[in-house]
């Protein structure tokens, strides 16, 4: 009778760990025998608290604010990045929110500060590409970054 019972927790016990071996990183999602479980390793995303502004994620923004204007045919300047979230995978997935202001407004106005939204990358060898860039309330940004970023993962 002890000797089932023990047949039967180490049985148990194999089928947990072989259920846990698709969130472990570094195994892609394949279980011991090789049948997959329909899982993926993702990297993490991180935010950069206390390092927002250094010249790397200052230097996308610029771009972003540039390429908007371009765009957009405006004149915004950049103030300051607000937050920065990274995701690494052969470079860096960086999503921003930065203030500019607007540089044909009144300084003094309410609505000349803007706050912005971007997604960008930083890869090997620094190249960097813009997937997105624009103001945040914005619903087309919005639609953008539900449907963009998860195809780009």
């Amino acid at each position: 009778m002890s000797l089932i019972l023990i047949l039967i927790l180490i049985l148990i016990t194999i089928m947990v760990c072989m259920s846990m071996v698709a969130l472990c990183p570094g195994n892609f999602g394949w279980n011991i025998i090789g049948r997959w479980m329909r899982a993926r390793v993702v990297a993490p995303i991180n935010p950069q608290r206390g390092c927002e502004n250094i010249p790397r994620y200052t230097e996308l923004s610029h771009m972003a604010i540039d390429d908007f204007n371009s765009q957009n045919n405006k004149r915004y300047e950049f103030v300051k990045n607000l937050t920065v979230t990274t995701s690494l995978a052969a470079g860096f997935w960086c999503r921003i929110t930065f203030q500019d202001r607007d540089a044909d407004a009144n300084a003094a106005a309410s609505d000349a500060v803007k706050t912005f939204q971007t997604l960008a990358w930083w890869g090997l060898m620094e190249t960097k590409k813009l997937y997105f860039a624009g103001l945040r309330n914005n619903p087309v940004v919005k639609v953008v970054s539900e449907l963009l970023i998860p195809m780009l993962m």
